[in-house]
């Protein structure tokens, strides 16, 4: 208990302790105030019955999360009550995260690192806050579906784990590229690969930064359907989810789960000194094509 306690006062911005902030969007402030005017996108909500889509709508930089972008996720995960809260939509049973345009997410927007991701205390405040952001969408009380539709790539590999299940179109492939772009992986994704597919898999995935495609990742429980496109790989799971008629029972299985695997401050403060000591270092400086 003593250590989990000095991780988590250490850490601070990270969504760690057991009194989380009033909300994702208040309690990382001024990284957002600072990102919130830069580059174009958008992350919404929509309603489709007992469903709610997570949509994120960037496709001519194949969702790759702009610096607006990640001001309207914390918007949205606050409303569907990422801070322990019942949200907007008490009523549903499903959330589904979504990209648009044929691909889920490419992690960060380059020109957001080049531009305002240029020092190591703003690379650290992003990592802050998508590790808080992350953990915050697997603790929300609906149960969720991530839809992979073609490529989901470093940070939108990490995203996507967040998710309760996965489940992936045929064109679709998951690949952690951090190792080639000179850094650690700074999402919170690394605990829950190791989570899903175990050390030796995570550590193959990481290292390696292979694309994982649609068979792999069911064969390693990295997915759990796959399907000719993404509405028919969703639907070999959404019906039954939505089938369920007391919303209330699966929200309290969720909460039940989600505590059970909750992330570990000594994991998360040791993903995060592993970003800060390669974000913004010579290896990443190059592959971003940065002086």
């Amino acid at each position: 208990r003593a250590a989990a306690t000095a991780a988590t006062t250490r850490v601070g911005a990270l969504w760690l302790s057991s009194r989380p902030p009033p909300s994702l969007a208040s309690g990382h402030a001024p990284f957002l105030d600072a990102v919130r005017g830069h580059g174009e996108g958008s992350v919404r909500l929509e309603r489709d019955g007992p469903r709610v889509r997570l949509i994120l709508d960037n496709p001519r930089r194949k969702n790759a999360m702009s610096g607006v972008m990640m001001a309207q996720l914390a918007e949205a995960v606050d409303a569907l009550g990422g801070c322990g809260g019942e949200g907007a939509h008490a009523d549903a049973s499903v959330l589904t995260l979504e990209g648009s345009g044929g691909a889920f997410c490419a992690g960060a927007d380059l020109g957001l690192a080049r531009e305002v991701l240029t020092t190591p205390e703003m690379g650290l405040a992003m990592c802050d806050f998508m590790t808080a952001a992350t953990a915050a969408v697997m603790e929300l009380p609906l149960l969720s579906v991530c839809v992979v539709d073609g490529p989901a790539f470093g940070g939108g590999a990490e995203l996507c784990t967040a998710a309760d299940m996965r489940v992936m179109s045929q064109r679709a492939s998951i690949r952690f590229v951090q190792s080639r772009m000179g850094v650690s992986t700074g999402w919170g994704g690394a605990e829950r690969l190791v989570r899903l597919v175990g050390r030796q898999s995570a550590l193959l995935l990481l290292g390696t930064a292979r694309e994982v495609p649609p068979p792999e990742a069911l064969r390693l429980g990295l997915a759990v359907a796959s399907g000719a496109d993404a509405e028919d790989a969703l639907q070999q799971v959404l019906p039954e989810l939505i089938a369920c008629p007391y919303p209330g029972a699966l929200r309290a299985i969720k909460r039940a789960v989600a505590r059970a695997d909750a992330p570990s401050p000594e994991a998360q403060l040791a993903a995060r000194e592993a970003f800060g000591s390669t974000g913004g270092g010579g290896g990443n400086r190059a592959a971003l094509g940065a002086p």
